[in-house]
C-alpha cells in the first residue's frame, strides 16, 4: 500500500491530505459544489432535451455550422444531462488516481451546461462525442427500443420500423444473439435517415472501427 502522500493531482501544487487520496482539501470541496451545481441545472436542461424549453441564445448570435441532429430532442442537452448525473461523490473522486482528469472533465462538462442554462460563451460538445455518447448505451432488442427511444429521445419509435430497418439493410444486429440486439447509435441513424433513399448502415466490421474511433477522438 502506498504509504507516501503526494501532490493534488489537479496540478495546483497543494498537498493532498492523507494517503491514498489524490486530491487536496480546496478542490475535494470544489468538488461538493460541482454536483450541487449540476443538480440545480438538470430540471432545466431535462426540459431543453426533450424539446420544451430552448437553450439560452445571446441576443442576436447567429447559428453557424451543421445542426447536431434533426431529433425533436437536443442530444447536447442530452448528453450534458447525462454527464451530470454521473457526477460521484467527492470521496469516490478524490481515491481514484484520474482524479485530476476527472475534476477537469466535470468543470468542462458545467461549463457547456451553464451555457445552454444561463448563456455564456458556448464550448459545445462535438458531433463525434455527442455520437459516442449514444454508442455507450447498452445495445437493446427492437421491444426495447420502442419503449426506450420515446422515454429518453422524445422519439416515437415501433419494434416494426426496427426490423424494416434491418430488412432494407439500414441496421445491423450486434450479434447472432436472440431475440438481435442493436446499438442505439445506429437506431438512431436509421431514424435520423429514414426519408433518405439511399442511406445504408455500416457493416458490421465498421460498425466496431467506428467505435473505437468515437472512444479515442471524442470532445
Amino acid at each position: 500500500m502506498d504509504t507516501i502522500e503526494r501532490q493534488c493531482e489537479y496540478g495546483d501544487g497543494r498537498p493532498t491530505r492523507a494517503v491514498g487520496v489524490w486530491l487536496c482539501e480546496v478542490c475535494l470541496s470544489q468538488l461538493d459544489d460541482y454536483r450541487s451545481e449540476g443538480e440545480e441545472m438538470l430540471p432545466v436542461l431535462r426540459l431543453i432535451a426533450r424539446g420544451v424549453e430552448k437553450p439560452f441564445s445571446l441576443p442576436g448570435r447567429k447559428q453557424s455550422g451543421k445542426p447536431v441532429s434533426q431529433a425533436p430532442m437536443n442530444l447536447t442537452a442530452w448528453a450534458l444531462l447525462e454527464d451530470i448525473e454521473q457526477f460521484a461523490p467527492a470521496a469516490v473522486v478524490g481515491a481514484d488516481p484520474l482524479a485530476g482528469e476527472i475534476k477537469l472533465g466535470m468543470e468542462t462538462t458545467l461549463r457547456q451546461a451553464h451555457a445552454m442554462v444561463h448563456g455564456e460563451a458556448e464550448n459545445r460538445p462535438t458531433d463525434d462525442y455527442i455520437s459516442y455518447r449514444l454508442s455507450q448505451i447498452e445495445p437493446m432488442t427492437a421491444q426495447q427500443a420502442e419503449v426506450w427511444f420515446p422515454l429518453h429521445l422524445d422519439i416515437q419509435l415501433k419494434a416494426r420500423q426496427v426490423y424494416n430497418w434491418r430488412d432494407r439493410g439500414r441496421l445491423y444486429p450486434v450479434d447472432g444473439t436472440r431475440p438481435p440486439r442493436y446499438r442505439a447509435i445506429d437506431i438512431f441513424k436509421a431514424w435520423e435517415n429514414r426519408r433518405s433513399q439511399s442511406f445504408m448502415a455500416d457493416t458490421p466490421g465498421a460498425q466496431k472501427r467506428r467505435d473505437i474511433l468515437f472512444s479515442t477522438s471524442s470532445r
